[in-house]
């Protein structure tokens, strides 16, 4: 019982920190780049990089836990033919 509380704290928290930090990444990646050759003003081009950059960050990441996931479930039935 204490574990499963454990083990859904911790998911919390891993899902507030992807939540919060991959925000903040795509931002940095967006600074990488000049704009001002395209966008003068400053009013779009950032914006569009950052959602860009969240989007592939976000699918590699629903890549990874699907992956992940599917890894567990064999690795299950392995355990469960070798009992």
């Amino acid at each position: 019982m204490v574990v499963r509380v454990i083990r859904n704290i911790l998911c919390v928290l891993l899902l507030a920190l992807l939540l919060l930090g991959v925000p903040r990444l795509s931002g940095l990646i967006a600074d990488l780049f000049d704009y001002r050759a395209i966008d003068p003003d400053g009013a779009f081009a950032w914006i569009s990089v950052h959602h860009i950059a969240q989007a592939v960050i976000f699918i590699l990441l629903i890549i990874v836990i699907s992956l992940l996931s599917r890894l567990s479930s064999a690795l299950a039935g392995v355990t469960r033919l070798l009992d």
